[in-house]
């Protein structure tokens, strides 16, 4: 899976998210936390999505 344009502006959401609220968007206590409060509020990404990343570890 390549990095595109798109993860900046994903980036650039959580900031002014963050500017706006004064608390940050996903305040995760630990990575896999972090990640479950992605998914709460997004979803769960499509098995094609999963399957396109590369790090075994990451899938």
């Amino acid at each position: 899976m390549q990095y595109s344009p798109a993860i900046d502006i994903w980036s650039i959401g959580c900031i002014f998210a963050e500017i706006l609220t004064g608390k940050p968007l996903f305040p995760g206590k630990n990575v896999v936390h972090q990640l479950d409060l992605m998914t709460d509020l997004l979803g769960t990404p499509s098995l094609d999505t999963v399957s396109r990343i590369r790090n075994e570890k990451a899938r």
